[in-house]
C-alpha cells in the first residue's frame, strides 16, 4: 500500500511513483502496525525549552497506523481483522496512557462505507468526533471516521480492547 495515496500493489513487483520531494515512495504491507512518531515531536534530542516539542514531551502516546488483514502487532497495539470483526487492543508495556491510531478501511476483506461505532469491551462507547482535527487536540475517548478518504482514527486512553461495528 502506498503510504500517501493508498494505492495497493500485490507484489513482489516493480512499480513506477510519483516520489516529489517531501513525498518519498513508502509503502506498507497490508496487515502491518506501524509505530509512529507524534506529528508535533521537533526533535529527537531533549530539551528544556518550552517552545521547542522533544520526544520526551510525547513519550506517554503510542501513534500507529494499521491497514488491516488477519493479526498485526507492534508497540503494545494489535488489530485483528475477520469477515465478521474488527477489533484493536492496547495494552502498553512502557508507562504510555493514550493511544492514538489511524486505520486505512478501504482495502478490508469486507469494506464498510462508514463506521457507526467504536466501543471498548467493557461495552463503554467511545464519542465520535465530528472532525479528524478533534483527535490532533487530543480529545479523550473518541474516534472519527472518514468514509471519502476510508480512515478511521481512534484516541483511547488506557489499556482497551476496542470493536469498530460498521
Amino acid at each position: 500500500m502506498h503510504w500517501f495515496d493508498g494505492t495497493a500493489h500485490t507484489g513482489p513487483t516493480d512499480v513506477t511513483v510519483p516520489a516529489p520531494i517531501g513525498r518519498p515512495a513508502l509503502f506498507m504491507r497490508q496487515g502491518a502496525v506501524i509505530p509512529m512518531m507524534a506529528s508535533d515531536v521537533d526533535t529527537l534530542s531533549a530539551t528544556d525549552d518550552p517552545a521547542v516539542v522533544d520526544e520526551t514531551d510525547r513519550a506517554t502516546i503510542v501513534r500507529a497506523r494499521a491497514i488491516p488483514a488477519g493479526d498485526a502487532a507492534a508497540a503494545g497495539v494489535s488489530v485483528h481483522e475477520s469477515a465478521a470483526a474488527l477489533t484493536v487492543t492496547f495494552a502498553p508495556t512502557a508507562p504510555v496512557d493514550e493511544l492514538r491510531i489511524e486505520i486505512d478501511l478501504r482495502h478490508r476483506a469486507n469494506p464498510s462505507s462508514t463506521v457507526s461505532a467504536v466501543t471498548r469491551a467493557t461495552g463503554d462507547a467511545l464519542t465520535r468526533a465530528d472532525a479528524p482535527a478533534a483527535l490532533s487536540a487530543g480529545c479523550r475517548d473518541c474516534w472519527n471516521y472518514d468514509p471519502t478518504t476510508g480512515w478511521l482514527r481512534v484516541n483511547v486512553r488506557g489499556a482497551a480492547t476496542l470493536s469498530v461495528t460498521p
